[in-house]
């Protein structure tokens, strides 16, 4: 009988700027919670797309939601190309629904915007406001954010201000 083994090695190292297919040139979260646990946030950001895989992946921007409790406005959507402004036209910018979660009653949202002109260093800017109208528990309020996930992130920030206190983990395993 023939045998044989074969031994490979394998080389990693941390993924750099260049790799990154997008750059999120700023991110900002402003949110109010109020006694009862209703927020309202206005989310700002604008992101530049660096490569083709970037003009792929945030070319077209998605907002997910939850009907049953909150409501979700597009403030505003542009693409910016050499400093010149091009909104994103209404008709551009669809809401539909996603498939209903097995264990739960809610129905989730998706609004889809698809940018115009969207090419390697094209800038994308988006402003949405996001109201919570009711929340499954009484005095509960919960948030979780991400970041770094998929992109190079330039600068972000989180703005709270709440009625209700709060019980704060923050986990970084990494």
């Amino acid at each position: 009988a023939f045998s044989s083994l074969f031994l490979s090695s394998a080389h990693a190292r941390w993924a750099k700027y260049e790799d990154a297919p997008a750059e999120i040139e700023f991110s900002t979260s402003d949110i109010v919670v109020d006694k009862e646990g209703k927020s309202e946030e206005v989310v700002e950001k604008q992101i530049k797309i660096l490569n083709e895989t970037g003009r792929n992946l945030f070319g077209v921007e998605r907002v997910h939601f939850n009907e049953n409790i909150e409501q979700v406005e597009i403030l505003e959507a542009k693409t910016i190309v050499d400093g010149q402004e091009h909104i994103v036209p209404k008709e551009m910018i669809e809401t539909k629904p996603l498939a209903s979660e097995v264990r739960g009653f809610d129905q989730l949202f998706q609004i889809l915007i698809s940018y115009p002109h969207v090419g390697v260093g094209t800038k994308l800017y988006l402003k949405y406001k996001v109201k919570t109208l009711k929340q499954p528990l009484p005095n509960y309020f919960a948030l979780k954010y991400s970041y770094g996930q998929g992109a190079y992130w330039k600068k972000a920030s989180l703005k709270l201000k709440s009625e209700l206190p709060f019980h704060m983990l923050v986990n970084d395993p990494h």
